[in-house]
């Protein structure tokens, strides 16, 4: 691996792909419940960046135009890509990065027992996409396709291109691209759905005037490309009116098992982040397309797009601003994830963020330790920081004063929780570090599996057990 990366190699047409997303069974739902503070995560540069580059320092006049743009995570469940732009080399790049710590679920923080990434997590690839529309805006993620928008402000042109990471750490191009001339303009963020009768729709952002653009492709064969003729939908356009004006650095079509697409769509209200502070905001938009698209025989017609919900998001120091990077992920158990990743390079590491939903309490039994999880609260009623044990991942904290959650010491902070483990198992939480048992009664508290989602909302209250948690593991 080297920097500013390789040309990523054609690939071969007869190759099999995956081109379509789990679908959620209700997304509006899920969205309602991704929780405003994330989990951090942290991967380490492999050390090939030149000095300064994609950092704060950068380039002299030019180092807010280096920057990470865009993230998605593959369908593996264990890479993540980031999109970038560096004006210097000149290229638009994409970086792909493992993170062989993590299970393929939802995440969680890869960085609870040490500030730095662990070994075993980091960058293993970067496919260089193009010197002359060097800027790389925001992509998304379907099936193995990643669709990556590229742009150069001073010809005004811009292409989305397409790489299949079927294999995560060999980038291969499609043939298929949309050409945009100056006319039609620059193209700030791009996502791709597969309708029911198997075409394809890709969505382009773009920011001046803000408008999303619509391109059918020409068959269900994804290598037959889009036709030329594309659909322009003003933003002004959406439904409620008066809103929130947008300007979206990230978008990604999420399908709901009913059949209806919506559209996530993240930025940050500041013009200036991350220079001058702004919130980072994601949008849920359903998008309604009509028959005349939907048939056998597709034409492009304008949508219906309402705007359904809005989520702010807490700040999360220099690892998430989605004035860089907004994405959108459904996992294997459909549960719907936000990531968000910051513009620069800190302390050699690539760093983001993963917001996931607070989970039902309607959720179906489970009888799998993998598909177990306990998230422990800072204050009572689920609030605050939040600390969470995904399967055996992480399982074993021997002194809750060592671990750091959200960047800062967590000690024995636990209010309230919330888990759901299966019938036969058991996670015990210790007053004293390291398993140790107490002088203090209760010595010890468990979470007995009953493979339903169990929750407590005041520890003091129920267990008198509020904030005395040192140590857990399972039994």
């Amino acid at each position: 691996m080297k920097y500013p990366g390789d040309p990523a190699k054609p690939r071969a047409a007869s190759r099999p792909f995956v081109d379509d997303n789990p679908h959620v069974e209700d997304v509006v739902d899920q969205f309602a419940r991704v929780r405003p503070r994330g989990d951090y995560l942290a991967a380490r540069d492999g050390g090939v960046f030149p000095r300064h580059r994609y950092t704060y320092k950068n380039h002299g006049d030019n180092r807010a135009r280096v920057h990470f743009q865009g993230i998605g995570r593959l369908r593996d469940g264990k890479h993540v890509v980031l999109s970038g732009g560096d004006i210097v080399a000149p290229a638009s790049q994409l970086f792909v990065i493992r993170m062989d710590s993590r299970r393929t679920g939802a995440w969680g923080s890869n960085i609870l027992f040490d500030d730095d990434a662990p070994e075993s997590d980091g960058l293993v690839a970067i496919a260089r996409l193009d010197e002359k529309l060097w800027h790389s805006g925001g992509i998304s993620v379907l099936g193995d396709i990643v669709a990556v928008p590229i742009e150069d402000e001073k010809s005004g042109r811009s292409r989305i291109v397409f790489l299949d990471l079927s294999e995560p750490e060999k980038p291969r191009s499609f043939e298929t691209t949309i050409e945009r001339t100056k006319r039609v303009g620059m193209a700030s963020a791009a996502t791709l759905c597969k309708l029911p009768n198997g075409h394809y729709i890709c969505a382009v952002w773009k920011n001046a005037p803000l408008r999303l653009d619509f391109y059918l492709s020409r068959s269900t064969d994804f290598a037959d490309g889009f036709r030329k003729q594309h659909l322009e939908w003003p933003f002004g356009k959406l439904l409620p009116t008066g809103g929130r004006e947008a300007d979206y650095q990230g978008i990604h079509f999420v399908r709901q098992a009913d059949g209806k697409f919506f559209l996530v769509g993240t930025e940050n209200t500041s013009k200036m982040a991350p220079l001058a502070k702004g919130d980072d905001v994601a949008d849920l938009l359903l998008v309604e397309f009509v028959e005349e698209t939907l048939g056998d025989n597709p034409k492009l017609a304008e949508p219906a797009i309402t705007r359904v919900a809005e989520k702010r998001f807490e700040p999360a120091q220099e690892y998430s601003n989605m004035d860089a990077a907004g994405g959108a992920f459904v996992t294997a158990d459909l549960t719907l994830c936000i990531y968000s990743g910051f513009h620069w390079r800190r302390s050699k590491e690539l760093r983001f963020v993963e917001f996931r939903p607070d989970k039902s309490r309607a959720r179906a039994p489970i009888d799998s330790i993998d598909e177990a999880w306990v998230d422990l609260y800072e204050h009572k009623a689920f609030h605050g920081r939040r600390l969470s044990v995904l399967g055996r991942q992480d399982e074993v904290i021997r002194n809750y004063k060592k671990i750091r959650v959200e960047g800062k010491g967590f000690g024995d902070k636990v209010s309230s929780l919330r888990y759901q483990i299966p019938v036969g198992h058991t996670y015990r939480l210790f007053r004293d570090p390291d398993f140790k048992a107490s002088k203090r009664q209760p010595s010890h508290m468990d979470l007995e599996g009953t493979g339903r989602v169990e929750e407590i909302d005041d520890l003091e209250a129920a267990e008198n057990f509020d904030e005395e948690v040192s140590s857990s593991r399972y039994l």
